[in-house]
């Protein structure tokens, strides 16, 4: 008996379809909507679909010029396929219950390498787990490497070359520079870029759910990071709005993620207060307390997401911000991260 996947099933069915295949831990869902929507402002039809949203065998293929695939690691361990173009974000322990330890997920992102058209994989120079572990590909394409686009503290360059400073309005944050480095890269191998390029990134709106400003009450900004199942992607939105007065809301599904790894960065961005929720809440705290961390707000646990809302509200002075951005997945208490953020934006009363 043989079986098959969705996505391989796809791959077989459209064997002369352009394709770019996009992984990573975090990163791949904006680095596939940038590099859709810079293709699509070159003057070529492009599609973002995969895991990003839009099941790949839903897009009605007439007229596509370029399909870009977000791959997650479940697409990708058993994948059969050969993406003309392949980019890899970074790397970092995610699903590791599901994949049976960091080993068998960092190779299942990996396999991506292996599968792409020879000259086509991209892969973050600024990741050194992915310099490591690609040191025998012979042709990978680095981006965030001073001979390409790379993030320059909080400048986007291409090499040396003095240019204006690019910004992504939709998407703030250095991790984001990053994407762009990487949807950039992808794209310019592809065509030329737009003439425009600033006024075309003015109009990238971002994704639901990452950063998103839902709006301000009462002097607070709230910000829907909903998304962030991670340590690491909430790092990158508290980097995002360094300098603000931050009150974060962390906390879901336990998977037994280590944050005391990241406690020297925590500590470097330590929000004005931290409150925590179910089922993984009081972990996080004792571990970002025993690694010395201490909030000026304090740091809370509250009994689910509106208790949490009320606290932070209490928490937070004109001018600060609310920020969910939980570091862990949404179950058991919703559906997934877009029930979360929905959630969060009916308690701070943005619907």
């Amino acid at each position: 008996m043989a079986f098959t996947t969705a996505s391989t099933l796809w791959f077989a069915e459209h064997p002369g379809a352009r394709t770019i295949a996009i992984t990573g831990t975090k990163g791949k869902s904006t680095t596939s909507a940038l590099t859709a929507h810079l293709l699509n402002a070159a003057g070529l039809r492009a599609v973002a679909c995969g895991n990003i949203g839009q099941p790949m065998l839903d897009v009605d293929p007439s007229g596509v010029d370029w399909w870009v695939i977000e791959l997650s690691s479940y697409q990708l361990c058993d994948l059969d396929a050969a993406p003309e173009l392949g980019c890899i974000t970074n790397l970092s322990p995610e699903h590791l219950g599901w994949h049976g330890g960091w080993d068998n997920y960092r190779a299942d992102k990996l396999r991506l390498a292996s599968l792409v058209q020879a000259g086509g994989l991209f892969a973050n120079h600024a990741d050194a787990g992915l310099r490591e572990a690609l040191a025998g590909f012979a042709g990978t394409q680095w981006f965030n490497h001073p001979d390409g686009w790379h993030e320059d503290q909080g400048r986007l360059r291409f090499a040396d070359h003095a240019q204006p400073r690019l910004e992504l309005p939709g998407a703030p944050g250095a991790h984001n520079l990053s994407n762009l480095a990487a949807a950039l890269s992808l794209a310019a191998a592809v065509r030329s870029l737009p003439e425009a390029l600033q006024k075309t990134l003015d109009a990238f709106t971002g994704l639901p759910h990452r950063l998103r400003l839902l709006g301000e009450r009462d002097g607070i900004r709230y910000v829907d990071d909903s998304l962030s199942t991670t340590p690491v992607a909430t790092l990158a939105a508290l980097e995002a709005l360094r300098g603000a007065p931050v009150t974060l809301l962390v906390g879901g599904l336990d998977r037994g993620l280590d944050w005391r790894p990241h406690l020297p960065a925590f500590r470097a961005m330590t929000p004005q207060a931290i409150v925590a929720m179910p089922d993984n809440g009081p972990h996080i705290l004792a571990q970002l307390a025993g690694g010395g961390l201490a909030p000026a707000g304090g740091m809370h646990l509250a009994a689910n997401l509106a208790a949490a809302v009320e606290l932070a509200q209490r928490l937070t002075a004109r001018g600060g911000v609310i920020l969910l951005s939980p570091g862990a997945p949404s179950f058991p208490h919703f559906a997934d991260y877009r029930a979360r953020g929905q959630a969060f934006a009916g308690c701070a009363g943005m619907t």
